[in-house]
């Protein structure tokens, strides 16, 4: 952990914690805080960047994960804590149009399908009959829209 803290109070919003994941919960995952007796839950919504149907997709007890202090909760006794700490920039780096590379499903739209290209980077395809959420798929990167944050990806199989 970056600073030694030994009072749940003390975390600070927006301060980068390392813990390790003690239980998976169909809603969240509880990590201790790695140099303290303090556990936090990081809730669904906020284990990745992308949608996921269950924390278990992206989360095995025992993980290593740094996290960012969301907020102090106080019905739970918590601190709500965030995966969600990729910068975009840096999650594209290394990837070019016309890149091939394969991806897995992680959510379908009305026209279109969430396709997981790198760890937290998903790109939008358009909907391919057949398609399930985790199925592994091979793309082609159509666009990549830094400024929106956005990838066009082509399913190619």
């Amino acid at each position: 952990m970056r600073n030694a803290v030994s009072d749940i109070h003390s975390f600070q919003k927006g301060q980068i914690v390392d813990g390790i994941v003690e239980n998976i919960k169909s809603y969240g995952a509880f990590v201790k805080i790695y140099n303290t007796d303090i556990s936090g839950i990081i809730y669904k919504e906020d284990i990745s960047k992308v949608y996921i149907n269950d924390p278990s997709d992206k989360l095995k007890v025992g993980d290593s994960i740094k996290l960012l202090v969301k907020r102090y909760d106080k019905y739970t006794g918590k601190l709500v804590l965030s995966n969600k700490l990729n910068d975009f920039s840096e999650m594209i780096s290394g990837l070019n149009v016309n890149d091939v590379v394969e991806g897995i499903v992680r959510n379908q739209y009305k026209n279109g399908v969430f396709i997981e290209i790198k760890q937290d980077l998903v790109g939008f395809a358009d909907y391919k009959y057949g398609l399930s959420y985790g199925d592994t798929v091979v793309v082609s990167i159509k666009n990549i829209n830094e400024k929106d944050q956005r990838i066009k990806l082509e399913i190619l199989g």
